[in-house]
Formats: C-alpha cells, sequence, structure tokens
C-alpha cells in the first residue's frame, strides 16, 4: 500500500468457495485502509455463491466487483 505506483488492489476470488462474517470483515477494513492513501479495491472473479454473498453483503456499495 506505500509504493506510490499502485492505485488499485485486485484480490481474486476465483478459488474461494464461502465467504463468512469475518472475511467480509476483512475487507472492510482492508478497503478502509486502502481509501486512507487514496487506492481502491476490486474483488475479482467471485463464483456465483460467493458474489451471492457479496451483494447481500451489499459490498458492492464499497469494492468493484469484477467477473
Amino acid at each position: 500500500m506505500k509504493d506510490a505506483k499502485t492505485r488499485s488492489i485486485q484480490i481474486d476470488l476465483a478459488n474461494v468457495s464461502y465467504m463468512d462474517s469475518s472475511a467480509l470483515g476483512m475487507l472492510m477494513l482492508l478497503n478502509e485502509r486502502v481509501g486512507e492513501v487514496g487506492k481502491t479495491v476490486t474483488l475479482y472473479k467471485p463464483n456465483p455463491k460467493v458474489r451471492q454473498i457479496l451483494d447481500i453483503a451489499k459490498m458492492g456499495n464499497l469494492f468493484k466487483i469484477d467477473c
């Protein structure tokens, strides 16, 4: 996060089969810390089950979700 050249972080969720509230909380914390230094987070390739969890938690309001 300290690298000035890095403007965004992509998290590849292709191999994630499930996310619980702890994982969602960690993503929210990451988003907060990354936002403090002017960067963004993109969640990349969530499978349908994980995408549904992200949608229910309204994570699309905090992150770009790229399929």
